[in-house]
């Protein structure tokens, strides 16, 4: 009998980043590509969405799995599916579920939307604020223009699944508990969020030489560069020649040519049996300190640039090697980041205002999750305390 999954287990194979990502740089709702679409068949399947939509209990976890159109959050109202946050796991959670009894495929379940269902009630809220502040008119069109924008996700879902129609792609997700229906409303609400936050954010204030230069001292560590060294190695395996004796005597023909005169070069491609002789055995920049070698190491580290050392004998090999460049321990200049500071420093600008601008919205919300009736729901996602009217709630 296959043995079963638990829990655990089963959560580090469904999961993945799970990060908040809000677009604030470009605008996502844009102008519509060329390609037309049924947009009908979504607002239909949408109209049909609306009416199958299914109420869980909030008390306690249940026996029987999620369905994919239970209700897990309302957020001022607006319902978040099961579907909305199971989505991304639905393939791997349907492979799953004959390895697990009923009760821990749900636990599986509600781990993965107690995860993540903050981030799915953040965008809720910027989707909806975006919708009260549009004429019927307006919303129409951006949805018109999603519809174009989805039916191209909707031509790359169908040759993932290898399907030509509608009906077909239709089948296969309803074969992982999903729609065309709920996963064009996702995606809706996906980018109608993004655009909130990027049309609220703003640009940041510019960035004076005294923040960079401040912040330059205050990561200086990350800048630090080691010494390091570029080098060449003349080597001779000691079982290739038959043994220590013939190798000895090889290495000797090699110095002696050094010494008259010779290039290193030159003496590695003759005698050398190295990883890189055929280039001459030359070794790119490298910490002396990384070299698992400690006779090519201490030697590396003494080394003056263009001298080469005595014979390094080891079990294997003899070894001569030769430093052709160094670079002392240093720190990147100043000069050479402060375009990177500045991009990191107006990217952290612009991700701690729209926190700020989330944090607003929730503040003003009302918001109900599965898990508020329960004994540990402080510590999962936590409803707003105030009450007050959508339209003021969402005009931030």
């Amino acid at each position: 009998m296959q043995r079963l999954i638990v829990l655990p287990m089963l959560l580090a194979l469904l999961v993945g980043c799970a990060g908040k990502t809000y677009k604030v740089d470009h605008p996502v709702v844009g102008p519509a590509p060329p390609r037309m679409v049924e947009a009908e068949q979504y607002a239909q399947a949408n109209a049909e969405l609306e009416s199958d939509i299914q109420q869980v209990g909030y008390s306690k976890t249940g026996d029987e799995p999620l369905r994919m159109t239970d209700v897990v959050a309302r957020v001022n109202g607006t319902p978040i599916l099961a579907a909305t946050v199971l989505e991304q796991y639905a393939s791997r959670l349907e492979q799953a579920r004959g390895q697990v009894t009923k009760t821990q495929f749900r636990e599986a379940q509600e781990t993965l939307i107690q995860r993540d269902l903050d981030r799915y009630i953040e965008q809720t809220l910027m989707a909806d604020a975006v919708k009260s502040k549009l004429k019927d008119e307006q919303l129409e069109a951006i949805e018109a223009q999603l519809d174009q924008f989805f039916s191209m996700q909707v031509e790359e879902m169908k040759k993932q699944a290898k399907v030509e129609t509608l009906a077909d792609l239709e089948a296969v997700l309803q074969q992982q508990g999903l729609s065309l229906s709920t996963m064009r409303k996702m995606f809706g609400d996906r980018q109608l969020a993004s655009e909130y936050v990027r049309s609220k954010v703003g640009d940041p204030p510019p960035v004076t030489r005294e923040q960079l230069t401040e912040d330059y001292h205050a990561h200086l560590d990350e800048y630090a560069q080691p010494a390091q060294v570029k080098w060449q190695q003349l080597q001779i395996t000691i079982a290739t020649h038959g043994g220590k004796s013939a190798a000895l005597i090889e290495m000797d023909k090699a110095l002696n040519e050094l010494r008259n005169g010779a290039e290193f070069d030159d003496i590695v491609k003759k005698y050398s049996d190295g990883p890189l002789a055929s280039n001459g055995g030359h070794w790119d920049w490298v910490q002396p300190g990384s070299i698992a070698n400690p006779k090519v190491r201490d030697a590396l580290a003494a080394l003056d640039v263009n001298r080469y050392s005595d014979v390094l004998v080891s079990e294997n090999t003899l070894q001569v090697v030769r430093v052709t460049g160094r670079r002392e321990a240093r720190h990147t200049p100043f000069e050479e980041v402060q375009d990177a500071i500045r991009e990191r420093l107006n990217k952290e600008w612009k991700e701690q205002r729209a926190q700020a601008i989330v944090d607003e919205l929730k503040d003003n919300a009302v918001i109900e999750t599965m898990f508020d009736d329960r004994p540990d729901a402080g510590q999962k996602t936590v409803s707003s305390l105030e009450t007050r009217g959508r339209s003021a709630g969402l005009a931030g």
